[in-house]
């Protein structure tokens, strides 16, 4: 294998469980790391298949999502950075094909869950949720 090729992602998808993490009875938050008593726990597990986002792909995903008004001032579609990452990303879901019309009917839970699957748009370029929590099926 040549060098440069460990920095290459993989083409096929893999099968992932997603975790769907219930909501602390502290604070009613899913994740908050202000609870010094967080009681966070996974409530659910949806096996997904899901592919990597390419550096390239991300980038083109990102400059979708920017916009400038008549001042110069950006402005970031967060909503459609997500959306437009998930429904590449998403192979195979119980739910069936991942498109904008299920995704306006997603719930803070799995919305939360899935949001962790995308590369953050700004700042550290991996994704937000470790590989590790990903567990192969």
């Amino acid at each position: 294998m040549a060098e440069y090729q460990k920095y290459l992602i993989s083409r096929e998808a893999k099968p992932i469980t997603l975790d769907i993490m219930s909501n602390c009875s502290i604070c009613g938050v899913i994740e908050n790391a202000q609870c010094r008593n967080h009681d966070s726990e996974v409530v659910d597990q949806i096996p997904l298949v899901v592919k990597q986002m390419p550096w390239a792909l991300r980038n083109q995903k990102i400059s979708l999502s920017l916009s400038w008004d008549s001042e110069g001032h950006a402005r970031f579609d967060n909503n459609l950075y997500l959306s437009e990452c998930l429904k590449y990303m998403i192979v195979e879901a119980p739910w069936g094909k991942t498109d904008d019309i299920f995704l306006i009917q997603v719930g803070n839970q799995l919305g939360h869950a899935l949001e962790k699957m995308v590369p953050k748009a700004f700042g550290d370029q991996s994704s937000n949720i470790n590989q590790a929590d990903l567990k192969k099926v």
